[in-house]
């Protein structure tokens, strides 16, 4: 809990209520693929479109590892 004040000619004035804190758990990130939804069949030369929502903020990267005929790429 903490609350602002300021000192005016020498006395601290209180200048809000009071602010709680709460401490909660951290969970790890969410990260699901939407699309494709299973094994995609794709030509050699075709592209593959990929939705993939996160949840949690401050996300610093997300890697995509796969593979393409048993090789894996990253």
């Amino acid at each position: 809990m903490y609350h602002v004040a300021a000192k005016d000619a020498g006395e601290i004035v209180r200048l809000s209520d009071d602010y709680f804190i709460e401490a909660r758990k951290d969970n790890p990130p969410t990260v699901t693929i939407n699309r494709p939804g299973k094994d995609a069949k794709a030509t050699p030369i075709e592209e593959v479109t990929i939705t993939v929502p996160a949840r949690r903020f401050r996300f610093m990267a997300l890697d995509l590892h796969y593979s393409v005929n048993a090789v894996k790429r990253k």
